[in-house]
C-alpha cells in the first residue's frame, strides 16, 4: 500500500542533474558503471557527471580521467592522500564543483538504465527535496572480464539471493517513504535538490 502512494509527478520538466560518483578501488566494477553513464539518454546540456577518485590504489583514477577527457559534461577530480580520505570528503569535493539543480547519487558497483534522469523527473516537483531509487549492484564476487566472458556465471544461487534480497530492502524502503514514515533509502541511487 506504501508503494502505491508514492506518486508521479505529471509535469514534463526536464530538470537538471549533477551525476556524482565517488570511488576508492573499485576498477574491477566501474567500467560497468561507466559503461552505462555513457548510455544515458538525457539532453547531455541538462547533466553533467562527477567522478571523484578518492585515492585509489589501482586505475580507478585512470578510468575516469579518460572518461572525462572524452566526454565534455564530465568532471574527473582526485583526492590525494594529502587530502582527508574518505567519501565525505569526496561527496564535498564533487558539491563544491556541482552546477547542476538536483545532485543524484550512484556507487561504483551500479549499473544505470538509459531513461534513469527520465525517470528521476517523474518524481519532482517544486516541493520535492529528495527521491530515492533502486540501483542494481553489479556483482561482489565477480570481476567484470568474468561476466563479459560467462554471463550465466553471473545468475549463480548466492547472486539471485543477493538481488532478491535488495529488491525486499528497496520495497521496504519505498513503502514506508509512501507512507511518510521513511526510515532508511540506499545511497545508490538517491536525488536530493541542491541548496543555493
Amino acid at each position: 500500500f506504501g508503494i502505491v502512494l508514492n506518486k508521479r509527478n505529471r509535469d514534463t520538466v526536464q530538470h537538471k542533474y549533477s551525476i556524482i560518483v565517488v570511488a576508492r578501488n573499485e576498477e574491477e566494477k566501474i567500467p560497468l558503471l561507466l559503461q552505462s553513464l555513457q548510455n544515458i539518454n538525457y539532453p547531455r546540456d541538462l547533466y553533467e557527471i562527477i567522478l571523484v577518485d578518492d585515492g585509489s590504489q589501482d586505475k580507478t583514477g585512470a578510468l575516469m580521467h579518460d572518461m572525462s577527457r572524452t566526454n565534455n559534461n564530465v568532471k574527473s577530480i582526485t583526492i590525494t592522500e594529502k587530502d582527508l580520505l574518505g567519501k565525505k570528503t569526496g561527496l564535498q569535493a564533487a558539491l563544491e564543483t556541482a552546477t547542476k539543480d538536483i545532485l543524484l547519487l550512484t556507487d561504483a558497483d551500479c549499473i544505470v538504465e538509459s531513461d534513469w534522469l527520465s525517470g528521476y523527473n517523474q518524481y519532482w516537483d517544486e516541493n520535492t527535496s529528495l527521491v530515492a531509487g533502486y540501483a542494481p549492484e553489479t556483482s561482489r564476487l565477480l570481476n567484470q572480464e568474468e561476466i563479459a566472458n560467462n554471463p550465466r556465471k553471473g545468475s549463480t544461487l548466492n547472486n539471485r539471493f543477493r538481488r532478491f534480497i535488495g529488491l525486499v530492502a528497496a520495497g521496504i524502503y519505498a513503502a514506508t517513504i509512501g507512507l511518510k514514515i521513511p526510515f532508511s533509502c540506499s545511497g545508490r541511487n538517491m536525488a536530493i535538490k541542491k541548496e543555493s
